[in-house]
């Protein structure tokens, strides 16, 4: 039996797991607002550390030495991008729920699973044999593993991309967008890695390289939650406002200037009605930074920017749904109130009004 050795990439990766565990812990048993959203992250970077983990027990052929580690957590690549997806609904909607239509996103990893059974099953020794003669799958299992892996991370990062472009929550934007930048080079990783196997004399440096680059693209993720204190206001202070701001050039006779421009924005130019407005955009119109406009907004409105706009579109929408002479399809009522699709009309109408547009049009009739 072949002697364990640990090297520097080893080490690396080693720590790389353990801090992964430690990091998904932090996000579980934080008490931020988003509870579910930071549940579904804590999950996914717990899965991820330990195929690290199982990673190195490869490398450095300790799985010879502990047989049952080998294979236990590479199906887990077929739940990354459900969680990841998971994760980002939850950001945006933190009422979001699973339904029954839900569970085809685990049909992948149950197939993995299936196929793998009889592996699984075996005693350390008939493992060991196993794992000694090159693997329990054949070639041409591996090669539509392969395939299918890649495809399948392609389309979940493409999904996350459709909840970037969207998403209307300019207050978890960049956690959404971190996340499908996460995915989508994990998957590039996975690509890049099966092409070198096939198409060049394959070092196991590059497996390092590339594994390390793919680690730091996932980890990212959970990073960027981490250091966000309003997801997790259980483990990060948050500063009040005054403190937050107290380095600022903005002067109070600014601020409520701006704030007064603000408002004629909103209620003479109605740019809330703009299905994609941005803080960057409503800067240029006040001709001050992004910066100063977010803090006019959080100081004299109270508000986030994203806040500020969905109250103004969610007033829209009930001055159309309560004029008894129009006849306006819901859909048509979200995208004239500024609101980009039905989807996100309905959760944001609901949170603010306690009922759905639907309800709230029937209600009117009676």
């Amino acid at each position: 039996m072949e002697s364990v050795q640990l090297d520097f990439w080893n080490i690396i990766f080693l720590v790389a797991g353990g801090q992964g565990i430690f990091l998904a812990a932090l996000l579980a048993l934080s008490n931020g607002k988003n509870k579910n959203a930071n549940i579904t992250l804590a999950v996914f970077v717990l899965l991820f550390s330990l195929n690290t983990l199982e990673n190195v027990a490869f490398w450095t052929r300790y799985e010879l030495v502990e047989p049952h580690i080998s294979g236990a957590t590479r199906s887990f690549v077929f739940l990354f991008g459900p969680l990841l997806l998971l994760y980002a609904k939850q950001l945006v909607d933190d009422s979001f729920k699973l339904t029954a239509r839900d569970v085809w996103h685990l049909v992948p990893f149950a197939i993995y699973i299936l196929f793998h059974l009889n592996f699984y099953f075996l005693d350390e020794e008939s493992k060991r044999q196993v794992i000694i003669n090159g693997g329990y799958s054949n070639l041409w299992f591996r090669l539509v593993f392969q395939v299918g892996v890649c495809l399948h991370l392609a389309y979940y990062s493409f999904l996350l991309f459709k909840v970037v472009k969207s998403s209307q929550d300019d207050q978890h934007l960049s956690l959404i967008t971190s996340t499908f930048y996460g995915l989508s080079i994990y998957a590039f990783i996975f690509a890049a890695y099966y092409i070198l196997i096939y198409a060049v004399d394959f070092k196991i440096e590059y497996d390092y390289v590339l594994s390390l680059i793919g680690t730091v693209g996932i980890y990212q993720v959970g990073y960027v939650a981490f250091v966000r204190p309003e997801l997790l206001h259980g483990f990060v202070r948050r500063e009040p406002g005054a403190k937050k701001y107290e380095k600022s050039a903005l002067t109070r006779e600014e601020g409520e200037r701006y704030q007064t421009e603000i408002l004629r924005l909103l209620q003479k130019e109605k740019i809330h009605l703009s299905t994609d407005l941005r803080l960057s955009e409503l800067a240029g119109r006040l001709g001050i930074s992004t910066n100063h406009t977010s803090q006019v907004i959080n100081e004299y409105f109270g508000k986030t920017f994203h806040e500020l706009l969905t109250e103004y579109r969610i007033q829209e929408a009930l001055s159309r749904l309560d004029d008894p002479d129009n006849n306006e399809k819901l859909l048509s009522i979200a995208l004239n109130s500024g609101f980009n699709n039905r989807t996100s009309f309905n959760q944001l109408f609901k949170k603010y009004v306690g009922c759905s547009p639907g309800e709230y049009k029937e209600k009117v009739k009676v």
